[in-house]
Formats: structure tokens, sequence, C-alpha cells
């Protein structure tokens, strides 16, 4: 799926489900149970999925579990599986966590894994200032630009929702266009 594709799937309106964790009852991850999770919401006629975003998945990424990837792995081989058999198209859209560092990690193992969107949860970033968020934010858009729609979830009181999407926007802009200036100025 390409931006434009990705964008006209979720303007017609999708359920996106958050993946939950498929465990045993000793607590361990069950794979079986994980693939049938997946197969049920892409059965039941969702337009995408989204693994690792829930609160309750948090807990994948500690070193001691080392979850993150191979749920990211499973979830999205079971999709292509799936659209193999299914002509319809599904957005793989994959939980980004933690301070710049780890956030670019989780990304990179999101592309990897063939995600098409990541969401970006800051709360890792709770203590940071305004334009600590929007750096953070930047970083992470700079590096995943072409491929991806990077959406920040912002829960905090002390920043605006609004004044930070907007504010974030419009240096995507600026950078968008600074870029374009850049390329004609090549091309003359």
């Amino acid at each position: 799926m390409n931006l434009e594709s990705i964008r006209s799937h979720l303007f017609a309106g999708q359920a996106i489900p958050a993946m939950p964790l498929a465990l045993n009852e000793d607590a361990s991850w069950s794979q079986q149970h994980q693939r049938a999770l997946v197969r049920y919401y892409l059965d039941a006629g969702v337009g995408g999925i989204a693994v690792g975003v829930h609160s309750t998945q948090f807990e994948i990424r500690d070193p001691e579990h080392a979850l993150f990837e191979p749920v990211l792995k499973l979830c999205s081989e079971e999709i292509d599986s799936w659209l193999g058999e299914n002509a319809s198209p599904l957005l793989k859209i994959a939980g980004i966590c933690g301070k710049t560092q780890q956030a670019l990690q989780e990304s990179e193992l999101a592309l990897k894994n063939g995600y098409h969107a990541g969401l970006l949860s800051m709360t890792a970033m709770s203590d940071s200032s305004q334009d600590e968020l929007l750096a953070h934010c930047e970083d992470i858009s700079q590096k995943n630009s072409d491929h991806w729609i990077l959406s920040p979830t912002v829960r905090r009181r002390s920043h605006s929702p609004l004044r930070f999407l907007e504010t974030f926007r419009g240096n995507r802009k600026r950078r968008r266009n600074k870029n374009r200036s850049v390329q004609s100025l090549r091309h003359q």
C-alpha cells in the first residue's frame, strides 16, 4: 500500500482493532492463539490491525519477555498469508513507544516487518517540553517519512493536542516545501 492508498482506505472508514496478546494459562505467549486472533479479526472484515498499541502490551517490550519483534512478525506474517487468499486492502499499524532512540528502533522493526503505519505513544516523554515532544516526533517522522503515517498520541493536559498537532504538521509542511525547493534548484 502506498501513502495515497492508505489515506483512501482510512478515509473510507475502517474498523482497526488493537490486537490483544494471546496467552496460555501459565501466562506464556501462545503463538497458536495469536494466529487465531489475527484470523478472527481478518475474517470479521476489519480494515486493519494495530499491534503492540494497547496498554496491556507495553510489557512485551521488556527484555525479560522480549516479545515485541516476535509478536509484530507473527501478526504481519499471518496478515500477509490471509491477504494471499483474499484480495482486500488491509492496514498494518505498529505501536511505537519509548524515548527517541527506542522509538526509532521500534519503527525500524515495524518497517522491517511490513507495517504501513506507526502509532507513536508519547507516554515515555511525559516530562518533556513541547519543543522536546516536537523534536521527538520530527526525528521519527524524518526517519520514516517515505513509508508511513505518524500518529502521535498526546495525553498530557499541559500540552494542547491541537496546538501540538498544528505545530507538528506545520513543521512537516515547511520541511516538505524546503525539500521541494532544493529539488527544484537541482533540476535547474
